[in-house]
């Protein structure tokens, strides 16, 4: 006899196949359209003239587009459609022996790579992004890289938080972490063949440290070291 009370509702095979292409779709999409559509060049686009590119208006749109894009489509898929709680996205300290260790273990290597970079020419067109807006006072300053730290946390949340922890069940740590890490692959485009391949690796140690920890904030804190570190170099020339 037919059990009536179970009608309708999702199998666990259902539910383990949601799991795996809902986070595949978005790793293929959400990347790809905030590259066209996220970024500074797109606020001239689609809301001013020639060379609003160059403003302030352009940097703060590419920060609040991918603070929003980043945390809340991940977010709300999480716990809406794959029914899941909303603490095992990565947000809190996770075991936090595990991720500062692996975050020490990193921090020489993406000062290095923020130094290396500072040197290279593709890099230094594209950075500091100070000069789209002109730190007229520490009041702007402020303004600038703190809502660059929320962009990095934002981004992190999704390729470390949601990629990494959502995909890690289902392709087992090592796939999650390289899917992440080629979903990553658009965001690291913009300075060349230097950035392209650096990029990637430090992709994959990222994922590395996330499935390690268990949370995203370690690497979203390594990512913003990176900016702000590339930003002082090229600033004040060391």
């Amino acid at each position: 006899m037919e059990d009536l009370s179970k009608k309708g509702e999702p199998t666990a095979a259902s539910a383990t196949r949601s799991e795996v292409w809902v986070p595949l779709l978005l790793a293929l999409i959400m990347p790809l359209f905030f590259y066209y559509y996220g970024q500074k060049n797109a606020y001239e686009l689609f809301f001013s003239g020639s060379g609003a590119e160059l403003s302030a208006d352009g940097i703060f749109y590419e920060f609040l587009f991918g603070l929003l894009f980043f945390s809340l489509i991940p977010v709300l898929t999480w716990t809406a459609v794959l029914g899941k709680p909303l603490s095992s996205l990565g947000f809190g300290a996770g075991s936090w022996k595990k991720g500062l260790i692996s975050a020490l273990f990193l921090l020489p290597f993406i000062l290095g790579y923020a130094y290396l970079a500072g040197r290279i020419p593709e890099f230094q067109l594209r950075y500091p992004r100070f000069n789209y807006i002109g730190m007229e006072s520490t009041a702007m300053m402020l303004r600038y890289y703190g809502a660059a730290f929320l962009f990095f946390w934002a981004r992190d949340l999704f390729y470390r938080g949601f990629l990494v922890q959502g995909l890690k069940g289902s392709l087992g740590r090592s796939g999650s972490v390289f899917v992440s890490a080629l979903a990553a692959a658009p965001m690291y485009t913009g300075a060349g063949i230097f950035e392209g391949t650096a990029g990637l690796i430090i992709s994959v140690l990222y994922g590395w440290v996330a499935v390690r920890s268990g949370s995203f904030l370690y690497t979203a804190v390594l990512s913003f070291v990176w900016f702000l570190t590339l930003e002082m170099v090229l600033i004040y020339g060391f």
